[in-house]
């Protein structure tokens, strides 16, 4: 199937918008951003895919490496996907393991909000990229699609098991942002918070959905949780 939007994505100026609504992301943390179609519309990529290649092609170049964290620890030129072929293709960026990766991408509800992503989230502890005190930009950034991000927190809404009631504060946040999350296992959150410990060193997240829909979480952004109520 080709996505109606496959010939939107300008490979000059699409990346330039994306990463500027990364940017104000980052700065506003918490805070709902949208893509529209002409910035995540790329070579017969549908649904969330097409969300995670427009970052993709935003971020990636020939300098830096990205993962898959389904595919984290088989990384082969004989078992990666059309989506990952395409990255490299367009980007010249390298693929490989968790351990090397700047950014990692993950979208699947198997990996980002099932009891995999248990597994998954700890592995990122343990081998992912936090940087050095002197260079904590050369960390690891990752991108995980959920189900749905919703502006404020939620009760007794029965859409999906793993619905979040998530409250930032930090930089960037005048007291503080509440709102919802739908199809994120919370062992990424708390993953989030041992990786983070030692700031400088530590990593950045996205969360996106397969609208267009995304908020950041930079390490200096602190986070706390609970489920909705019907959840608990």
């Amino acid at each position: 199937m080709t996505n109606d939007n496959a010939n939107l994505f300008d490979p000059i100026h699409t990346p330039q918008q994306i990463y500027r609504k990364l940017l104000d992301a980052m700065s506003r943390p918490g805070t709902i951003h949208k893509m529209t179609d002409d910035m995540v519309g790329f070579h017969g990529w549908i649904g969330i895919q097409r969300i995670a290649g427009g970052f993709a092609m935003t971020v990636l170049d020939h300098e830096v490496s990205f993962v898959q964290l389904d595919q984290a620890y088989h990384v082969s030129d004989e078992n990666i996907d059309s989506w990952t072929r395409d990255v490299i293709l367009h980007t010249y960026a390298k693929q490989r393991s968790l351990r090397d990766a700047h950014f990692a991408f993950a979208w699947s509800e198997e990996v980002v909000g099932s009891e995999r992503a248990e597994g998954i989230a700890q592995d990122l502890i343990l081998y992912g990229k936090r940087g050095t005190l002197t260079r904590p930009d050369q960390s690891c950034t990752v991108f995980l699609g959920v189900y749905d991000l919703l502006d404020q927190p939620i009760d007794d809404i029965e859409i999906h098991e793993q619905t979040w009631n998530l409250q930032f504060t930090g930089p960037g946040i005048e007291t503080m942002v509440r709102f919802a999350v739908m199809g994120l296992n919370p062992a990424w959150l708390s993953a989030r918070e041992v990786i983070n410990e030692e700031f400088p060193q530590g990593m950045d997240f996205v969360l996106f959905t397969s609208d267009g829909r995304l908020i950041a979480i930079p390490r200096t952004t602190r986070i706390e949780w609970e489920a909705s109520t019907w959840h608990m």
